[in-house]
């Protein structure tokens, strides 16, 4: 065992000589004056600026990218070819801009929990979609259903996968005619940052009760590079990715690329046995180009993405886990986006987003499970979306106002639309809201300070029928004296959320129109701590849910939507990541303890006072990354607790909990003109049996090869 130990102490030392010095010292662009406690992030860990306005940190590979942050100033991206000192000017900014501004994990959201992940190469290669890094990197709730190419929403706090908003380059992503968005169709090799927020915060604007998941693609600061990807893993999944990037002076032009193949075949365990499951082959394609100019004032790009994938319904059953449908989905995707932001020498800042997108939607389903007739239903769907921000800073004050307006239309052929008697529905929706917020800090900086947000904001619909609603968000957040590093906040909200288009036509095929929006109360307090070293993050949640939209049974197997329920979604979120030794080790842990509960009805209905199903009362997950010079390893364990999936919480209708263990270890190498890495990862190492949701068995023990080249 000594020897060991010795053996183990001598390694990290000679990891630790082989890393390069770094030296980094980031002033105001301006002044030309030292910025103090600005924070530098980079895959490894994560450093602060001392009193002079200097970082030193090293660095186990190059080339490698940081991304350098400070309170009211632009972020830069800058990319490191080798060791030495770099000095790094931030463009001083009244208000910070959600585009770029990016930091690490736990940024500095005043009023709630949040984070943001850089998504770098070591990230790509370990993960399949972005489903896999929200995972890892918080304690939210992933809904899959089976093999690569299956359905992956999101939850937070109990609420469902709708509650939650998905941004994509700022623009609402949720699908116009389920209010989804399916995170098995983002590829961490097309996202550069990614965001996730619980709840509601004043400083930036409503996210929803179900909070917020935003992905950046196409950064003004990303260096030049040519960057190929290519995966293959047991379950016989082969993609390839490509990602070209040229900055040009003031212009960039990024386009990315990639292709998936599988025959969504994967070994699960049932009944006493281990059985195969194969569903319709499934074949992704997307390619996007990103383009943008900054000027000396404005900030401007657009995004034209197409997207094609067929898919089998994974784990689709009748009966029992013996049987499964040969169903095959199919969408194909259009999507421009432009982004622009201008500002003013007033201080005031301008930002406008427009969007605009149009998917073709397919089921075929031959052994007519699903679809009687022909089947097959074809479905199109059209969004528009346009957003224009204000935001003025005064010393000690933000203020902001907002409008938004959406135009969304769903076509069905061969359908008829019940109650609506018209093959095609329409919503035009849209929204106003006003913000402040305001802040005091003490005598020193260092000795902390307070403050207060206020939002108010009103949301408008015309379908199914007129409605104007109302929602209003307040915060204050406070960080005592001789404690500067921990904040202790509270905020409370009211907002609602519109039916879908799912929702309303499912509702009127039994004249059943009068499907009104739910609305949520949420009160939220926690404490919060950043360092050098570590953060850490402790909120508690309570949320009331009225209205809440249940699919319930109706004449035999057909179910209808319906606002029935009423819900108590209360509990506790708890996260922690450490760097012990910064560039070798990285610790991360996160906990969620949830209680969502049915408050409808009384004490004779045997679903009042139960917990909804598919709600685990806890969640935890933790991961390690440790680096030896070129050589890293991952570790990621994810453990969900026990859940219902009847709505009376019958013990015999209970799904077991379950751990799953994740382990990937790679290497960074030249190979001809080319900085290379290659990984291995091995999902479900332990090869756990377990459901994600009930007649949908997820794959035993999987073995991922990937292979990055960066071209110099």
């Amino acid at each position: 065992m000594n020897n060991f130990l010795r053996f183990a102490v001598l390694i990290f030392f000679l990891a630790s000589g082989l890393q390069a010095q770094i030296t980094v010292s980031v002033i105001d662009s301006s002044t030309s004056s030292n910025l103090v406690n600005a924070e530098i992030l980079f895959p490894q860990g994560r450093f602060f600026t001392n009193s002079e306005g200097v970082a030193e940190f090293q660095v186990p590979t190059f080339p490698t990218d940081i991304i350098v942050s400070h309170t009211s100033y632009h972020s830069r991206q800058i990319h490191l070819k080798s060791a030495g000192i770099y000095i790094v000017r931030l463009q001083p900014l009244s208000l910070n801009i959600p585009l770029i501004t990016v930091t690490a994990v736990q940024p500095g959201n005043l009023f709630g929990s949040s984070g943001r992940v850089l998504i770098d190469d070591k990230i790509r290669s370990v993960t399949r979609d972005i489903s896999t890094v929200i995972n890892r990197f918080s304690g939210t709730y992933i809904k899959e259903y089976g093999g690569s190419g299956s359905l992956k929403t999101i939850s937070f706090r109990g609420l469902s996968s709708e509650n939650t908003e998905v941004l994509f380059n700022e623009i609402n992503i949720n699908d116009a005619a389920t209010g989804l968005a399916d995170l098995s169709d983002h590829s961490a090799n097309m996202i550069d940052i990614l965001e996730m927020q619980h709840g509601i915060s004043p400083e930036d604007g409503f996210a929803g009760a179900g909070g917020r998941i935003k992905m950046t693609s196409g950064l003004w600061d990303t260096p030049s590079h040519t960057r190929i990807s290519l995966k293959a893993d047991s379950d016989q999944l082969f993609s390839s990715a490509l990602s070209l990037r040229k900055n040009m002076g003031s212009y960039f032009l990024e386009i990315n690329a990639e292709n998936v193949n599988s025959p969504n075949r994967y070994s699960y365990f049932f009944d006493g046995q281990t059985r195969t499951r194969e569903n319709a082959f499934l074949n992704k394609k997307q390619f996007s180009i990103s383009a943008g100019k900054s000027y000396e004032s404005n900030l401007t790009r657009i995004y034209l993405k197409y997207s094609d994938k067929i898919n089998g319904l994974p784990g689709f059953v009748v009966s029992n886990n013996y049987d499964w449908s040969k169903t095959r989905s199919g969408s194909e995707t259009r999507m421009l986006i432009l982004n622009n932001y201008h500002y003013f020498d007033s201080g005031l800042i301008n930002s406008f987003s427009f969007s605009a997108s149009g998917s073709k939607l397919f089921l075929a389903d031959p052994d007519r499970r699903m679809i009687s007739g022909s089947g097959e239903k074809k479905t199109s769907t059209s969004d528009l979306r346009i957003q224009n921000k204000l935001e003025f800073g005064l010393e000690g004050t933000k203020l902001s106002a907002g409008l938004n307006l959406a135009k969304a239309e769903l076509n069905s052929s061969g359908e008829i639309f019940s109650a609506y008697r018209s093959d095609s529905i329409d919503r035009l929706s849209g929204g106003f809201f006003i913000n402040a917020v305001f802040e005091h800090i003490f005598e020193k900086e260092t000795d902390g300070g307070i403050n207060a947000g206020l939002i108010f904001e009103t949301e408008y619909a015309d379908f199914p029928e007129k409605t104007s609603v109302n929602g209003v968000s307040a915060g204050l957040s406070y960080s005592p004296r001789y404690l500067s590093p921990f904040r202790f906040y509270t905020t409370y909200s009211i907002d609602n959320r519109f039916p879908t288009f799912n929702e309303i036509y499912y509702a009127s095929l039994f004249n059943h129109t009068g499907l009104t929006r739910e609305q949520f109360k949420t009160f939220e307090a926690g404490i919060s701590a950043r360092t050098s070293s570590y953060d850490l993050e402790i909120s508690y949640f309570n949320i009331l849910g009225d209205g809440l939209i249940v699919w319930t049974p109706f004449r035999a197997i057909i179910q209808v939507p319906r606002n029935i329920r009423t819900v108590r979604s209360y509990g506790l979120e708890v996260s922690a990541s450490s760097s012990p030794f910064p560039g070798t080790l990285r610790l991360g842990a996160n906990y969620t303890w949830l209680n969502a509960i049915n408050k409808t009805g009384n004490d004779n209905d045997n679903a009042y006072n139960k917990r909804l199903i598919y709600t685990p009362s806890h969640k935890v997950s933790l991961n390690a990354e440790l680096i030896f010079g070129r050589i890293f390893t991952i570790l990621d364990l994810m453990y969900a607790g026990s859940r219902y999936y009847t709505a009376d919480n019958d013990s015999h209708n209970k799904l077991k909990g379950y751990l799953v263990t994740d382990f990937s270890a790679g290497i960074n190498f030249p190979l001809l003109s080319s900085n290379a890495s290659a990984s291995l990862t091995v999902y479900n190492l332990l090869n756990a049996q377990y459901f994600v949701i009930q007649s949908y068995p997820m794959p035993l023990r999987n073995y991922s090869f990937t292979l990055n080249l960066n071209l110099i």
